[in-house]
């Protein structure tokens, strides 16, 4: 319902994507609910659906200058820290630990002030994602 109200306030409208988290379609019944919103997401994009040419095709207006990439060596060795203690943490304490032990503590990562949801979280989506899509 909300698609079919803002297309119309969209004139520059390019895409229109649906996303699905995959754990979500574990059922049959989950795939044919996300395939039939699908097709309705599609009839409606196809009712407004006219060739126009768009002024705004979002680019900018002259080439942008490239600036020397920033180098902190430092900050790219602390952020693969951090990445490889949530990797591989067996548990929540032990992450808790290792955190504490690591060059992290005491410093503006505030690590030993995380809230324990937040640390919990980012254990879940680290180790989730370490190996890729799979």
């Amino acid at each position: 319902d909300l698609l079919e109200k803002a297309i119309p306030l969209c004139p520059n409208l390019k895409f229109v994507v649906m996303e699905q988290l995959g754990v979500a379609l574990h059922t049959t019944e989950s795939k044919q609910l996300f395939q039939m919103d699908f097709i309705r997401m599609n009839d409606i994009v196809q009712q407004y659906q006219t060739p126009q040419i768009f002024p705004n095709d979002f680019l900018p207006i002259s080439k942008p200058r490239m600036a020397e990439p920033v180098k902190d060596l430092a900050l790219a060795d602390q952020q693969a820290q951090l990445s490889h203690i949530l990797e591989t943490a067996p548990s929540f304490d032990a992450a808790r630990q290792m955190l504490a032990n690591s060059s992290l503590a005491n410093t503006a990562w505030g690590v030993e002030n995380w809230k324990p949801t937040m640390l919990e979280t980012a254990i879940a989506i680290a180790q989730k994602w370490k190996d890729g899509w799979d």
